[in-house]
């Protein structure tokens, strides 16, 4: 990770919003979107693509395709006002996908010239998959959608589409996480989404993985009472309260996931819900979950320096009003996290949700920390 200005964090932010890789299509041009910015001075200028063919290891010399990066995105800008730049962070370019093309590089060129290498593609895995991926859309095709509204109360965006578009990808997300941290999928056989909005991630399991048992609870009654009358039977809803305890049995899961959930609760709420969660996962279970970062905390804290010092000192800092809505948010360092969940082994750690210190296109968090947590402490029951 490079430091900057001392903090350590990755200032260059994206989000890829297609094409996402199992819509994308060989021997075709691919119109790939999505927004980016420098979380600091620098502007990012142009998006180059460069191409890996399957005869080579090295990339061209030349970019197969630039766009510039000037489409107005107010709803990023709204997030970070702090950068001017993020008030026209969008782009779109049209890159021709050759059936023998190995991989796809993705560079930034800011203003001053200099560039960075932003994401790599790789396409032998999407080649491998085209079939499974084709069977994937179909079944996704026949499964209702919420509409604009209800999208929005979980998104933060009432894009209907980019909702269902993300489903398979997120969940593939999720997955390398947890392979990255040398957590095998044969290894779960239940598994809780806990804070499941209208059941998005979800429906991408019982696509991906139908064999596992699937179970979701949410605080919202509304999202949760859509996913109930349009999802699959066989993934169990259960309302929960803002405190536990959740009616599930001691040690029933194998895996617990909070996407952008402890995010949004104070303190003394979420050690409450990580004992909860002690009692209703397996001795050696697993807790995925996205937590706000350093790079949150300095973009929340931006005119508020005594709150931005009391997160480094403490490790940790909320603000905002209404627990549990988007109004309200909590920041985590990675060294209050482990006191925070006491009886739990860290075994991985995706900072700004990178992989291998590489970024990820398309992450289920944005550019929150992710953490996997296997639980090693106490005895169920």
């Amino acid at each position: 990770m490079i430091e900057y200005s001392n903090k350590q964090y990755d200032p260059i932010v994206f989000l890829m919003e297609s094409v996402k890789p199992h819509l994308l299509e060989i021997d075709q041009y691919n119109l790939f979107s999505g927004w980016v910015f420098f979380f600091g001075k620098k502007v990012v200028k142009l998006i180059n693509v460069y191409e890996c063919c399957i005869s080579s290891t090295e990339r061209g010399l030349d970019p197969i395709a630039t766009a510039e990066v000037n489409i107005r995105r107010q709803d990023i800008a709204d997030f970070v006002p702090t950068i001017p730049a993020a008030k026209k962070c969008g782009f779109e370019v049209d890159v021709f996908v050759g059936k023998n093309i190995k991989k796809l590089s993705f560079d930034v060129v800011f203003e001053d010239g200099s560039s960075e290498l932003l994401f790599e593609q790789e396409m032998d895995e999407i080649r491998e998959k085209s079939s499974y991926f084709g069977i994937l859309r179909s079944r996704l095709d026949k499964i209702n959608m919420p509409d604009g509204d209800l999208v929005y109360l979980t998104q933060g965006s009432a894009n209907v589409d980019e909702y269902k578009n993300s489903i398979i990808p997120s969940v593939m997300n999720i997955c390398d996480y947890l392979s990255a941290s040398g957590v095998h999928l044969n290894e779960i056989s239940s598994l809780l989404d806990f804070g499941c909005g209208t059941g998005r991630l979800l429906t991408g399991w019982n696509l991906i993985e139908p064999q596992i048992e699937l179970f979701g609870c949410d605080f919202n009654m509304e999202l949760l009472g859509w996913a109930e009358n349009n999802l699959p039977d066989k993934i169990c809803f259960t309302k929960n309260e803002l405190i536990p305890p959740l009616p599930y049995r001691s040690g029933q899961f194998d895996l617990i996931y909070l996407i952008s959930v402890f995010t949004h609760l104070t303190l003394e709420t979420q050690q409450v819900w990580v004992n909860d969660f002690k009692r209703i996962l397996k001795k050696g279970g697993y807790l995925l979950v996205t937590l706000h970062g350093e790079l949150y905390a300095i973009n929340c804290f931006y005119d508020n320096d005594p709150m931005l010092d009391r997160f480094y000192e403490k490790g940790t800092e909320c603000a905002g009003e209404k627990e549990g809505s988007n109004q309200f948010s909590s920041f985590h360092t990675k060294e209050y996290v482990s006191q925070l969940f006491d009886g739990f082994e860290c075994v991985g750690y995706f900072q700004n949700g990178r992989i291998n210190d590489g970024r990820v296109p398309f992450k289920v968090s944005s550019a929150q920390d992710v953490y996997v947590l296997r639980y090693t402490d106490g005895v169920n029951g």
